[in-house]
């Protein structure tokens, strides 16, 4: 329990930390005046907003309370600051004249708010969030998590149970250490995806950040 929970932190650690990039990526591209303009900027800009809403969620679960209360309340919050991300990925879309100097000056203050961590101080009531927002139960979050649990689990179990009983599979010749790391590579992924890290997601889009900044 002690490995999976370091494990689990350190993922979350390293989330938050590209999550601040994208933050500061976003403020960059902010300073082009042809951001809204270019076809190419704007959907880099877009993607990089699509990213840094959907990980605005995880927030959620990497600051989780044991009070169902205290959780749903949490739940709300962080998905006011991702509705408030997405309303604004909806303004790169269809932009008007004052669009990049409203977004500037948004992501300028919330982009202090994630970084400092005084997440308090985001105040926003979107139109539709109480009709966005659906909490689940916790017997409601097992039941709809056990095709997914499956769909993770059963490769795994299916290339261990290769791996450790080659001779249940005769029709299948497949060097052990190509199922090793086909093994690993899915554990990763499967983690990345059941904690809702977007590791791969982050460093992909850092990669590309850090390209566009050379």
């Amino acid at each position: 329990a002690f490995f999976f929970g370091e494990t689990k932190n350190a993922w979350y650690s390293t989330a938050l930390i590209s999550l601040f990039f994208g933050h500061g990526i976003v403020l960059f591209d902010l300073c082009h005046d042809d951001v809204l303009i270019n076809p190419d900027k704007k959907k880099d800009l877009m993607l990089r907003l699509d990213y840094i809403a959907s990980r605005t969620l995880m927030l959620a679960s990497r600051y989780s309370s044991r009070n169902e209360r205290n959780q749903d309340w949490a739940n709300r919050h962080f998905k006011e600051m991702e509705l408030y991300v997405r309303e604004r990925e909806r303004w790169i879309i269809a932009p008007v004249a004052s669009t990049l100097e409203n977004l500037r000056s948004d992501f300028y203050e919330i982009s202090q708010i994630y970084i400092i961590g005084n997440y308090g101080d985001f105040s926003w009531q979107d139109l539709y969030v109480a009709t966005d927002i659906i909490t689940f139960r916790w017997y409601q979050r097992l039941i709809k998590g056990i095709p997914r649990l499956v769909g993770i689990m059963l490769p795994l179990l299916l290339m261990g149970l290769y791996l450790w009983q080659p001779g249940l599979f005769p029709a299948i010749q497949i060097d052990a250490n190509v199922v090793t790391l086909l093994f690993m590579a899915w554990l990763l992924l499967a983690i990345d995806a059941t904690l809702n890290l977007g590791i791969v997601t982050g460093l992909a889009n850092l990669a590309k950040g850090l390209k566009d900044l050379a």
